[in-house]
């Protein structure tokens, strides 16, 4: 079987909603200052940050990608 290399809008959009949630929390717990609060992303990681940091940029004061790409799902996202 050949190895599965592309991910669907759907699949990228849920990742989304669960870094939501998982950010949420932790900001919700920790309360840390808002200015401090930077997302660092490598590869894939860094493609998700991407486009959830266009759809949710009050979530970030800053990002960092290394090595990444922005997903078109970023551009073209529905809700």
């Amino acid at each position: 079987s050949s190895a599965r290399t592309r991910v669907s809008p759907e699949e990228i959009l849920e990742a989304h909603e669960r870094m939501e949630r998982f950010i949420e929390r932790v900001v919700a717990h920790y309360q840390p200052n808002p200015k401090r609060i930077i997302g660092i992303g490598f590869s894939q990681g860094g493609a998700l940050l991407a486009s959830l940091s266009l759809r949710r940029p009050e979530l970030f004061h800053g990002v960092a990608l290394l090595a990444s790409f922005i997903p078109a799902v970023s551009f073209n996202d529905p809700r």
